[in-house]
């Protein structure tokens, strides 16, 4: 609901830019789901807007979904309407003759453009939508997820930062360093952090 003009409005519509249509769009599938399972008894498997069942069953089990969508007037995308072992679903493809499923042509291009995007300079927004992608491609795959987290260590710290130095200051700064390539304490006049690292530059 909104208000505009002292007048309140209730959106019919639930569009999938709205905040609460993932919570609404995901309990009516998942209630389809439940209701549909109940009524297709035979072998089957199924997930949501996706049926797979043994090929000498399965054109006439979507037949009776689809029957039941209208009966129950539940519309239904025909553009996106498919029978074949071959199946594109959220960006997942599955072949269930051969019992593969693999990231879509189009999710592939994508991740590869945003690490093309990100090798020449790493910007905080690429990196979140990299990180997004990367959990979203990774859902199969959880033991791959493990990589991700030195790009989630890197979008919570603080970036590298070049600081100068006045030339009368080098024996206070050079009092701040120990031995291994990390500050002690932090230099007056600086913003340089305890622990930041330190290199030398020919």
């Amino acid at each position: 609901m909104f208000r505009y003009n002292q007048q309140l409005f209730y959106c019919t519509v639930c569009p999938f830019g709205a905040r609460f249509s993932q919570h609404w769009w995901g309990r009516i599938g998942s209630f389809l789901v439940r209701l549909f399972h109940r009524f297709l008894y035979l072998k089957h498997c199924l997930y949501l807007l996706v049926l797979t069942s043994p090929q000498s069953i399965v054109a006439l089990q979507a037949t009776y979904l689809v029957l039941l969508c209208q009966l129950f007037r539940i519309h239904v995308r025909w553009k996106k309407c498919n029978l074949s072992p071959r199946q594109t679903w959220i960006g997942w493809s599955f072949d269930f003759h051969a019992g593969l499923v693999s990231l879509h042509p189009d999710k592939r291009s994508k991740l590869l453009h945003l690490i093309a995007q990100m090798l020449p300079h790493l910007r905080l927004k690429l990196l979140e939508k990299f990180l997004g992608l990367g959990m979203w491609c990774t859902s199969l795959y959880p033991t791959i997820r493990v990589h991700l987290h030195w790009l989630y260590s890197d979008l919570v710290s603080a970036p590298d930062t070049q600081f100068s130095c006045d030339p009368g200051q080098w024996q206070q700064l050079l009092a701040c360093l120990s031995p291994t390539p990390a500050f002690l304490q932090q230099p007056a006049s600086t913003a340089i952090p305890p622990s930041a690292l330190w290199f030398l530059l020919d």
